[in-house]
């Protein structure tokens, strides 16, 4: 990897106003070493291999990986981690799946080197975009897999947090809307005949007032039954 693909791309715009900077500097500082080994040994490394090599602190690590984890900026499939953002771009530019390397099949590492020089740079990459552009405007939504265009919605959310909605109701609409149907092909908010992802969100917003509302007015009633309650029996014990 180091040789034919040195570099991944980083969007400073992603990384200001993602939920990465919400985090303390340990945590972010511990995520992009942990994205430039990722990437230098394939996308394929292991938990125990991020407590040997980065943080000594076990305590402080998984402190640390905790919110990485909480926030889904990272995962672990059994003990492989997984950071969505560069398997994209490692797929993208290597034509090697992952998922099947991962699986340890065969060809899974053995053509990696031949693969990745045939896709040796962003350039390349991007030259091959604007050469098919007409072709990809119809072909893109259906090339994308569920996993690309949920973290596309996501990113989409992301600029709303706090402007529009707290953090914790803009994960819980993020959840509610990108639940796949039984095909596991498309996601709820796919499913709607028009959308528009801030008005869905301030109407998600107006509705969990109403239940608030309703919830308080619910206890309120409760109580005053409670009350009433007590004060019958006290009247017939006198």
């Amino acid at each position: 990897m180091a040789k034919e693909l040195p570099y991944f791309r980083f969007y400073a715009s992603e990384w200001l106003e993602g939920n990465i900077t919400l985090e303390d500097e340990t945590t972010q500082g511990l995520f992009i070493t942990i994205c430039a080994w990722y990437w230098k040994k394939d996308c394929q490394i292991t938990k125990e291999f991020i407590s040997k090599r980065l943080i000594k602190n076990n305590q402080l690590l998984s402190k640390c990986l905790d919110k990485l984890i909480d926030e889904e900026i990272l995962k672990f499939a059994s003990d492989l981690l997984v950071i969505r953002f560069l398997d994209i771009q490692y797929e993208q530019l290597s034509g090697i799946s992952l998922k099947r390397s991962r699986a340890g099949r065969k060809g899974g590492k053995a053509n990696v080197k031949q693969m990745l020089k045939q896709k040796s740079s962003y350039k390349d990459k991007d030259n091959d975009k604007e050469n098919n552009k007409d072709n990809d405007k119809e072909a893109h939504p259906k090339k994308l897999n569920l996993e690309i265009r949920k973290e596309e919605f996501r990113k989409l959310i992301e600029p709303m947090v706090d402007e529009v909605a707290p953090k914790a109701n803009c994960k819980e609409f993020f959840f509610y809307w990108t639940e796949p149907n039984p095909s596991n092909t498309k996601m709820r908010f796919e499913l709607e005949k028009t959308w528009d992802t801030k008005r869905r969100l301030i109407r998600w917003m107006k509705n969990a007032d109403v239940k608030q509302l309703s919830k308080k007015d619910e206890i309120g009633r409760d109580g005053i039954g409670t009350i009433n309650k007590i004060i019958g029996n006290l009247k017939q014990k006198s």
